[in-house]
């Protein structure tokens, strides 16, 4: 009996414990070219901010993409500023949907290469 109470007493705290190291983020590339529009809306009070992109794809067609940001965009307006229409640009996108924020969505990279 003392031993099951003992076990038990180990167990507990592994199953009361948090999940860690979970991590949800999603990854967005295209080209430069594909690229025909964007936009950054603030968001009021505590609603995040966010991005609509407009995409045109061969394989798809008009493609409207929209991420928020509870930390804003940074330099992303810039950067996608500069790769909008050049072909030889690759763009990449990177949302982390299960942030440490109050809605719980940012961006964690904005890039051209």
């Amino acid at each position: 009996m003392r031993r099951a109470l003992s076990l038990l007493c180990l167990a507990i705290p592994s199953f009361a414990s948090p999940v860690l190291g979970f991590e949800h983020s999603v990854e967005y590339r295209f080209s430069g070219v594909e690229l025909t529009g964007f936009a950054i809306t603030e968001g009021p009070d505590e609603d995040p901010a966010l991005l609509s992109l407009s995409l045109l794809t061969d394989s798809m067609g008009p493609i409207t993409l929209e991420i928020e940001s509870d930390l804003g965009f940074g330099d992303c307006a810039a950067v996608l500023g500069m790769a909008q229409g050049d072909p030889g640009t690759s763009i990449v996108l990177q949302a982390d949907l299960n942030a440490r924020t109050l809605n719980g969505v940012t961006l964690l990279r904005c890039s051209a290469h």
